[in-house]
């Protein structure tokens, strides 16, 4: 979905006038908290004072708004990297990343087992070539 990134300030609302494409609302509340942490430190790096009321919004073509992150807001948090719409989606995200872990784990014994198996096999095979090897050289010196 197309969502805009509108800049909020004390004089108003500067608009996002082509918006970005985002794969949900979680997505594009990231892209506007990085965006405005970027907002904040253009305007540190000016020597301009931070106001708590400019932030980003998040709206639609129609101009509905749907969420919004402000310079105040950032600054208040606990200093978790995680946003808190995130964070509650976080178990969930774990339980796949663990279960793709062990996958992963499950995958590379099964490839150190095959591993072992072919270097055995190979083995046993140059093995049995000496032992041809020998016969036949063997079985020359018989025959002349």
């Amino acid at each position: 979905m197309r969502y805009y990134l509108n800049i909020l300030t004390e004089k108003g609302i500067l608009k996002d006038l082509d918006g970005e494409e985002f794969t949900d609302i979680y997505a594009a509340m990231v892209e506007a908290e990085q965006s405005a942490r970027a907002l904040m430190a253009s305007e540190l790096a000016a020597g301009r004072r931070l106001l708590p009321d400019w932030g980003i919004q998040i709206a639609n073509s129609r101009g509905v708004v749907f969420d919004q992150v402000t310079f105040g807001e950032l600054l208040r948090r606990d200093g978790s990297p995680v946003p808190a719409h995130m964070a509650a989606r976080a178990s969930e995200i774990v339980k796949r990343a663990r279960a793709s872990d062990e996958g992963a784990r499950a995958s590379v014994h099964e490839l150190r087992r095959l591993r072992r198996e072919v270097r055995q096999r190979l083995d046993k095979t140059h093995a049995e070539l000496r032992t041809l090897l020998r016969l036949a050289a063997t079985l020359a010196k018989l025959t002349n």
